[in-house]
């Protein structure tokens, strides 16, 4: 049996990649956030992880492998990344060899968030705005808790459906909200489950750490994977 430990983030550097709305997550190369997340990752190191796996392309694992190896040499050249910053200190303290690509993100041809967005520009908006709101709680988060307190605060059910919902809200908009949502979104969770399932092997112990807004599809897949075990974010890293 496979155990899987599926931990949603932010994106810490902020970076633009065309994400509507992005939460503002300053300061995290300071010395207070530094030892929080030195805290919070030893707390994720308790899993004994023997895979990690990252939002980065799987095309790109060669250029994964450098920076991690460079990362292991000196720590200090890590980026604000979250990929960096988390993914690599937990491989680097459980003494992993390597990290694992494991995304998929590339355009479908004819099917774009832009043309929803211009052929419902009300309906759309009307979610963005919902999703604006919750956006500004995971910022005052972000300002007020330790990271440990802030990865419990994102990880809870509440947060996770309520940004799947979007989604649901976007496919049910017209044609072209449904095939965005189809074509794209869907594909691309059900790709990233693939492309975890290719890496893994019997008795394996993985970490996943992802995108916020994929946790909801991302741990049906592994729920519905009779290989796979899913265990709780909260009674593993309280």
């Amino acid at each position: 049996m496979i155990e899987l430990l599926l931990i949603g983030t932010t994106h810490l550097n902020m970076p633009n990649n065309g994400d509507v709305l992005m939460p503002e997550t300053s300061d995290i190369l300071s010395p207070t956030r530094q030892q929080e997340l030195d805290a919070f990752v030893t707390r994720c190191s308790c899993f004994e992880p023997t895979v990690i796996c990252l939002e980065v392309a799987k095309t790109d694992q060669e250029s994964l492998n450098q920076r991690y190896q460079k990362y292991v040499t000196n720590p200090l050249t890590a980026s604000e990344d979250e990929r960096e910053q988390i993914g690599f200190r937990l491989a680097k303290l459980c003494e992993l060899p390597f990290v694992q690509a494991v995304d998929w993100n590339e355009t479908i041809d004819g099917v774009s968030l832009g043309d929803v967005m211009d052929t419902h520009p009300d309906e759309m908006e009307r979610i963005i705005s919902t999703q604006r709101t919750l956006v500004q709680d995971v910022e005052t988060a972000f300002a007020n808790f330790s990271i440990s307190e802030y990865y419990a605060y994102i990880n809870q059910s509440e947060i996770t459906d309520s940004m799947h919902q979007a989604y649901t809200e976007i496919a049910a908009v017209g044609p072209t909200g449904s095939s965005w949502v189809e074509l794209y979104w869907n594909a691309r969770n059900q790709r990233i489950y693939e492309n975890v399932k290719r890496v893994a092997k019997s008795d394996d112990r993985i970490v996943l750490l992802y995108g916020l807004a994929h946790v909801h599809l991302l741990r049906q897949f592994f729920e519905q994977d009779g290989d796979f075990i899913v265990r709780p974010f909260d009674t593993l890293v309280p």
